[in-house]
């Protein structure tokens, strides 16, 4: 841990999408919508401000390459005691995860997040590297991209079976997500998809016939209850919040989750969650998951996209029932997890 006096300065790390310029990166930035940067950014920023915490962002990704001198001279222009790597999408931002990896090596700090963790959380490295564990299932997931096999003949040669979840390179949630259930519409989506993710389509309906995702939310190393959300469709986004209001048995099952207390013992979901978040080596990061019929964990997504939803927002949204309650904690363990890193000062 660093050595009592000032707080260690943080040199926050964000990203370009491949191909965009500064200029509209930090336009984006400044609003909240620059893609691929962990949702964790836009809560932490005005909690380290309010908390008098130094701190710096420096956007990488864009412009001349970084050379090694390039990047210690930032470094002293900037200060910066930890990186910490906000990047959270390597199959958006390669060109901003490989600076940061220049940067990385040229300038020695100790890091959190580091550029080659991130780098091999793409959805179908996750899949190779979580399979064959008991009590874990992670649905098979490859890359396909237009110029090679066609969609319905690489969906053959990797062993997909219908029906498939296709996926736009670098999205999340639900954006452009299409579910196929034979060749046909296969063919039909491919016409509209430069590159995605296939992946074998799992059903996780419960007993009673509803849909229910589970995140837990991952931060100095410790595990934080995030939401369950319930609906009648596979496809489970926010609006499922609508369908839980007109339920209010499903709105206590979920509060009643969230109150659980966390046990680590061998073979619970959260010591197999914990495991998961330690062999890929991530300081923070989420997990979207849901608990099959033989209790298996199956993970949807598990990265450094963490999003903190904001109390003020959920109620200004009309939502005064629920809201995520435990940022406080989630960043509080991040910013320890972070202090720990720093070098004595």
């Amino acid at each position: 841990m660093a050595a009592t006096g000032a707080p260690p300065r943080l040199l926050l790390a964000v990203g370009a999408p491949d191909g965009m310029s500064a200029a509209a990166a930090t336009k984006l930035f400044d609003a909240g919508r620059l893609p691929g940067i962990s949702g964790i950014c836009s809560s932490l920023i005005p909690w380290l401000v309010a908390r008098g915490h130094s701190f710096n962002v420096t956007l990488f990704g864009s412009g001349r390459p970084l050379s090694a001198e390039n990047a210690r001279r930032s470094r002293e222009q900037t200060g910066g005691d930890v990186l910490v790597n906000m990047i959270c999408e390597p199959q958006q931002q390669s060109i901003a995860l490989d600076q940061v990896a220049r940067y990385e090596l040229a300038t020695q700090l100790p890091v959190v997040n580091a550029s080659g963790v991130v780098k091999a959380t793409t959805r179908p490295l996750i899949a190779q590297r979580l399979a064959h564990q008991d009590g874990v299932r992670v649905p098979h997931c490859t890359l396909w991209r237009t110029g090679g096999p066609a969609l319905t003949e690489h969906i053959e040669r990797h062993g997909h079976d219908y029906p498939l979840l296709l996926r736009p390179l670098g999205q999340h949630g639900s954006v452009g997500l299409v579910r196929v259930d034979d060749p046909a519409a296969t063919t039909a989506a491919a016409a509209t998809l430069p590159a995605c993710t296939v992946t074998d389509f799992v059903d996780f309906r419960s007993a009673d016939g509803l849909w229910r995702k589970h995140r837990i939310v991952y931060s100095g190393d410790r595990l934080f209850r995030r939401h369950v959300l319930i609906d009648r469709e596979w496809n489970i986004t926010r609006a499922a919040r609508r369908f839980m209001r007109d339920r209010p048995d499903l709105v206590a099952e979920e509060q009643a989750w969230i109150k659980l207390p966390l046990t680590l013992e061998r073979g619970s979901v959260e010591a197999r969650i914990l495991h998961q978040f330690r062999a890929l080596q991530l300081d923070f990061g989420v997990i979207d998951f849901a608990l099959s019929a033989e209790g298996d964990l199956v993970v949807f997504e598990i990265n450094a996209c963490v999003q903190i939803t904001n109390r003020v927002d959920a109620q200004a949204a009309g939502d005064r029932r629920y809201f995520e309650a435990n940022n406080e904690e989630i960043l509080s363990a991040l910013l320890q997890a972070i202090c720990e890193r720093a070098p004595a000062r």
